[in-house]
């Protein structure tokens, strides 16, 4: 509440100081209040990883439901109480959101915190929340991995830990090994690509180029001269979506025959590429408490810290939307169901599912309760 008083107040400053001048004449923005929303911030499940640009563009990753990437340009109305944040979409992968304008009430803008709520929302409905990342966890995890690049370009390998490889680089077919970062506070962000060895010395540099484009398959990287390099992904798209979805899920809403389900406290937690649920408390069927473990291609349920079925996990990242499939083969399968059939979207760290128990028909989309949908649908949060 202070830090929303102390932009509201700012505002107020602002309005009181410029409200002689004529209407007509732009109004210059508070330049301390407005550098506050430059960079990176991380949303809900679909809200997506905002990034705000001093130049008045915007990036946005991981969007709506179906996990779209779009940008535009943005501004802040500073004259009026609360401030209105305004975003107008240029470009996207979902032709729908071009065009598009949204315009909501600032209510907390700080160094870590952005919350805002639609007009029809203010003042006492529902405030959409965002923290402030230092860097794109996500996005820059999407780096990760062996990229196939066209003749002379090669292959470009970017290592989790931030050091990369060329093979077949150039004419001359050269190898090349260094550093590798990204300025996300850029628009296009910045690759900085430092070359610490090579079998030519002249390569032996530092170079920037611009991330034109970054998607699951895709990487473009934007060079002087308006020339474009693009590079595809090299790697398994299983293994990757597997990795991306290691860690302990958390559950955040819960859905069965259309219905919410209250008390849920669902935990699926996610190691290698095994997936264990486990359930506290009462066992209730409703997926209380359970947990999920995946380890190596097995899938183990526990509820109360007890095996209760074992089986084995399966995923499809190449359908649209994603296939998720457990196929339990030992212990009380009759409590879990041999075979569930899952539909999924991954946004960063959430993921919404949507899926049968009857090993026999899977949901074509998210909803429950109904002859399209599922038995039931769930949003989780993965905790790292």
């Amino acid at each position: 509440m202070i830090r929303t008083a102390v932009l509201l107040a700012a505002s107020l400053v602002f309005i009181t100081s410029t409200s002689a001048q004529p209407v007509d004449k732009p109004k210059e923005a508070p330049v301390a209040l407005d550098r506050m929303l430059h960079g990176v911030w991380k949303g809900p499940a679909c809200g997506g990883d905002w990034t705000f640009g001093a130049d008045g563009n915007f990036e946005v990753q991981h969007y709506s439901p179906g996990g779209n990437q779009l940008a535009g340009t943005w501004e802040v109305r500073w004259n009026v109480l609360p401030p209105t944040l305004i975003r107008t979409c240029k470009t996207s992968d979902d032709p729908d959101f071009v065009g598009k304008t949204w315009e909501v009430k600032l209510t907390q803008l700080d160094d870590e915190a952005l919350a805002y709520q639609y007009p029809d929302q203010y003042p006492s409905g529902h405030t959409v929340r965002y923290t402030r990342m230092k860097a794109p966890v996500a996005r820059e995890r999407m780096l990760h991995g062996a990229w196939q690049g066209g003749d002379c370009v090669g292959e470009l390998i970017l290592a989790a830990g931030g050091t990369f490889e060329r093979q077949h680089y150039s004419p001359g077919n050269n190898k090349l090994t260094g550093t590798w970062k990204v300025r996300w506070n850029a628009l296009p962000p910045t690759l900085v690509l430092n070359c610490t060895a090579s079998d030519d010395p002249e390569y032996v540099r530092q170079e920037e180029v611009k991330l034109v484009q970054l998607d699951d398959e895709s990487l473009a990287l934007g060079y002087p001269g308006e020339r474009t390099v693009r590079y595809t992904r090299a790697d398994k798209s299983e293994e990757r979506e597997l990795d991306a979805l290691q860690g302990t899920w958390v559950p955040l809403r819960h859905e069965e025959g259309g219905k919410n389900v209250e008390g849920g406290s669902t935990r699926h937690i996610i190691k290698g590429d095994k997936v264990t649920v486990e359930q506290g408390g009462r066992t209730t069927g409703s997926g209380e408490g359970t947990r999920h473990i995946i380890k190596g291609d097995k899938v183990t349920v526990q509820v109360n810290g007890e095996t209760i079925a074992e089986g084995k996990v399966t995923l499809d990242p190449t359908k649209n939307p994603k296939h998720l499939d457990f196929q339990f083969t030992s212990g009380q399968t009759d409590f879990v169901s041999p075979h569930h059939s899952i539909i999924y979207v991954r946004a960063g760290d959430h993921v919404i599912y949507c899926g049968n128990r009857d090993g026999k028909t899977r949901p074509t989309e998210f909803v429950s309760g109904t002859a399209k949908g599922g038995e039931y649908l769930l949003a989780w949060k993965i905790e790292r």
